[in-house]
């Protein structure tokens, strides 16, 4: 009980500080003086759109996407293009540079900000997506946009906590054959020695990484601690949360420096492990994933609302005006993957291309299936596949193309007498790649209605995938459709299915599954708008966690008396929170007495020289 009600107060009163020093702190709206406005998004492919009708960021070719004009940056209905539209409904003539970069981190956006040296992490995926333009024409042009901009939409972050974690979560735990061998090391140790963190951001870091640690180290079985390398996955986990701490902080001081009165709407990050949970095999949970990463993204987020009024009530950021957008419970597109895949990849919400998430697909097929399962099941690697290919087999007549050749029918050679192409031994090479893929697709479309994972299906996925195909037999060779039904069948177990769902979620696309649906970029979109039409403030939001938080506390007290009570106090004086509220205290009585005092030197004149006016008058009469 005594670290439960340690854990809950610690929570709790890092809230109830940033609130109580919010009181009085200033918080001016911005003044629009014409109907122009110049609205900056920022984030990632969680802002973007990324997988919708429009979203052209994978595109090499500047006639489709070019970062510096927005042309082929965002997807119809991604969130900011809503907001947009909402702001041009309020009569504004809207400018709305699009600065949403897919892979973006924190860490990124300040070094375009001019915050932080270039780094290597192993990462800097921003870099496939921004053409070939050099450092300086980004940093000239990100720049200019921010210094310019009367609103903002703060929404990076979330890239951190997508690809840039997963991707090595899933190397930690040797999913698809990944390791951490020759990455840079990421743990909680080397983020205290690396970045420089204050006060708060340690201690909220250091509760992430030991609550975590308890939930995934502590409580899960010692052989699948070490055999999924578990502790790495905390450390992974942490050192991201760490880095967010910082470098978010960091971006927020240089968009403050170039811009001091903007209006910023800061978007909370979204939980990419939402629900999930690792079963066993009559479906008990024994990892409860996603409401464990509930906790760090909650008080992350509860973190960066309360920053600005921190910062406000310390005399910074005084001019700009926060904003604060929660994250609805999200919507994932691998949701939508069972339906796209029924209607032949063809979303019954217009704004969802099938053909982008189904490419992605594809591109993970080609990068680690084809060699895997071509070794298992033919003894060498499958042929590579395009999205050409897939639909051109969509639309073969089989029964049509038998007939016409006659004798000469060979279903192997299927793309040859369909004239796709004319070589039969790339044509019977590339079908069976496709009607493989054609299995997989369907497999893993039917695998992520979900977010449990069952164990055995996680231990199907780490280390070597072959043996899941090997241990199916041999498959048969009379036609493409039989091979594509015998490899289905094989991958529709409940535990094979968990590999299915693994490799769906967080290999296809580096986590595009788990990134919104265009009902989830609604749902962030209203949002967005309830905040700033509504006036919600990071401080309100900051309130309301600290009065949710002091409700927690007090049913604590409530249920465990004295001993709470005696455990908070020790918490707070340990760590030097009595001192700090003692000295805010007399801060704000300092405060207050000069405002008195300035208001009395301010009211006294005016008020002296109304009795002298008054006392003229009645020397007049």
């Amino acid at each position: 009980m005594k670290g439960l009600v340690t854990k809950k107060f610690r929570a709790g009163l890092s809230l109830l500080l940033a609130a109580v020093m919010a009181f009085g702190a200033p918080c001016t709206a911005m003044a629009v003086e014409t109907n122009e406005i110049n609205y900056v998004s920022l984030g990632d492919s969680m802002a973007n759109g990324y997988g919708f009708v429009g979203y052209k960021q994978n595109s090499n070719d500047r006639n489709e996407y070019d970062v510096l004009t927005g042309k082929g940056m965002y997807g119809e209905g991604a969130y900011p293009i809503q907001f947009e539209n909402y702001l041009t409904e309020q009569g504004y003539d809207v400018n709305h540079t699009k600065l949403a970069t897919s892979a973006m981190l924190a860490e990124d956006l300040l070094y375009l900000l001019d915050g932080r040296e270039e780094f290597d992490d192993g990462w800097n995926g921003y870099k496939d997506y921004v053409g070939t333009y050099t450092d300086a024409e980004l940093k000239s042009y990100f720049q200019e946009a921010i210094t310019e901009a009367d609103i903002i939409t703060m929404g990076i972050g979330n890239a951190s906590f997508g690809a840039f974690m997963l991707d090595r979560v899933t190397n930690a735990l040797g999913v698809m054959g990944g390791s951490l061998e020759g990455e840079p090391v990421l743990s909680f140790e080397k983020a205290i020695a690396v970045l420089e963190m204050d006060d708060e951001q340690y201690a909220l870091a250091m509760e992430i990484y030991n609550t975590l640690y308890g939930k995934l180290v502590e409580n899960v079985p010692a052989d699948i601690v070490t055999e999924y390398n578990l502790e790495d996955v905390v450390n992974i986990v942490a050192y991201t949360a760490a880095a967010y701490l910082v470098n978010n902080t960091l971006v927020m001081d240089k968009i403050i420096e170039m811009n001091p009165d903007a209006e910023i709407i800061l978007v909370g990050l979204l939980n990419t492990t939402y629900g999930m949970n690792i079963t066993d095999e009559a479906g008990n949970v024994l990892v409860p994933f996603g409401d464990t990463m509930d906790f760090a993204f909650d008080a992350l987020n509860a973190y960066m609302a309360g920053l600005p009024t921190v910062k406000q009530a310390q005399g910074e950021w005084k001019d700009a005006k926060f904003y604060y957008a929660e994250q609805p419970n999200p919507l994932f597109i691998c949701q939508e993957f069972a339906e796209l895949c029924a209607n032949e990849w063809v979303s019954a919400d217009s704004r969802l291309d099938g053909n982008i998430i189904r490419q992605r697909n594809i591109d993970a097929f080609n990068d680690s299936l084809a060699y895997m399962i071509g070794m298992a099941v033919t003894g060498s690697p499958l042929a590579k596949i395009t999205l050409a290919d897939v639909q051109a087999y969509e639309k073969l007549d089989w029964e049509a193309l038998e007939t016409a050749a006659g004798p000469y029918w060979n279903p192997w050679a299927a793309f040859y007498f369909s004239e796709y192409i004319e070589d039969t031994n790339e044509a019977s090479d590339t079908i069976l790649a496709v009607a493989i893929y054609k299995a997989i697709e369907e497999a893993v479309a039917n695998s992520t209605d979900t977010m449990d994972i069952q164990l055995s299906g996680l231990m199907k996925i780490a280390g070597d995938l072959s043996s899941v195909f090997t241990d199916l037999g041999t498959p048969p060779t009379d036609a493409p459709e039989s091979t594509r039904t015998w490899l289905l069948n094989g991958l529709s177990t409940e535990e094979v299915q968990g590999m299915c769902k693994v490799y769906g979620l967080f290999k296809v696309g580096n986590g595009m599954s788990v990134h919104p649906t265009p009902a989830g970029h609604d749902n962030i979109a209203a949002s967005v708008i309830k905040a700033y039409s509504e006036n919600y403030t990071a401080k309100d939001a900051t309130n309301d966690n600290a009065m949710a938080a002091l409700e927690e506390l007090i049913d604590l007290l409530e249920e465990y008396g004295p001993e709470a009570l005696e455990e908070a106090y020790r918490y707070a004086e340990e760590n030097g929170y009595i001192d700090q509220l003692e000295a805010y205290a007399e801060e704000l009585l300092a405060y207050a007495k000069a405002e008195l005092e300035n208001l009395e030197a301010t009211v006294r004149p005016q008020i002296e020289a109304q009795i002298a006016e008054l006392e003229a008058q009645l020397e007049a009469l």
